[in-house]
């Protein structure tokens, strides 16, 4: 009882915000361990990154503080542990996306190049598999834009109207789907289970002469493709690991 009485009087006691700081801040840790079970797409490495150097300066603050904050200690400590971990898959994720992009063609960004590209493409897709594929043809669009900000698209779309319009998400994707359209004319869009998808990816390349922009494309079918939380090629890690597991 002298021992309760003693802990509860303290200056850590549940009497003070050192006590029940600590206690809230276990939210944390919960969070990161139900999201070890999400796959790493979904993981922002933003704010993982934040969560790491939050939980890194409060450890040295609960360590410095006299008297020193165990509780708080341990619970940051949980949370970096956590936080490492979910970083490391954001980022091995993000490596493996990177690396595996497989560029079957590049245009530059307009109207008519996109369209001869992505109906050669699909053709060739379509022709490879044309036993398999059902009717209607359900496909897919993704469009991203490597190491190019929102922002500074937007001021350059702004600046040349006719020559930026594609770098609207929304009017790169209605070229796309018309090319689509064209060579298979029974064919919607699905972004659920898509057959097919096109990804088309803005690349910042160096070299290229003011006001052109280049693009890369490609045709994929689904087994190599995720649809959530975004359309996005499908991280090889997972199979890799299913692969070494396998008898």
């Amino acid at each position: 009882m002298a021992s309760f009485r003693a802990f509860w009087n303290s200056p850590m006691g549940p009497k003070t915000t050192h006590f029940w700081g600590p206690v809230a801040n276990w939210g944390f840790v919960a969070a990161g361990l139900a999201d070890m079970k999400k796959p790493p797409e979904m993981i922002s490495g933003n704010m993982t990154g934040a969560m790491c150097i939050y939980s890194a300066l409060f450890m040295r603050f609960a360590w410095m503080v006299q008297p020193r904050n165990y509780l708080l200690f341990v619970c940051h400590a949980s949370n970096e542990t956590v936080q490492l971990y979910q970083f490391s898959r954001w980022a091995r994720a993000e490596g493996w996306c990177h690396r595996i992009f497989p560029i079957q063609a590049t245009c530059s960004l307009n109207e008519k190049e996109l369209q001869e590209v992505v109906s050669m493409l699909v053709k060739k897709f379509v022709a490879a598999k044309q036993d398999k594929l059902q009717r209607p043809l359900k496909f897919a669009v993704g469009f991203n834009r490597r190491g190019i900000e929102e922002t500074t698209s937007a001021k350059e779309n702004s600046n040349d109207s006719k020559a930026f319009s594609l770098l609207d998400r929304n009017k790169c994707f209605g070229v796309v789907a018309s090319a689509v359209n064209h060579v298979v004319e029974d064919s919607v869009v699905d972004l659920r289970s898509p057959e097919l998808s096109v990804l088309v990816e803005l690349l910042p390349l160096s070299g290229v002469p003011n006001g052109s922009r280049i693009v890369a494309v490609s045709v994929l079918p689904s087994n190599l493709v995720s649809t959530k939380p975004r359309l996005c090629i499908k991280a090889l890690t997972s199979n890799t690991k299913e692969a070494s597991l396998a008898p």
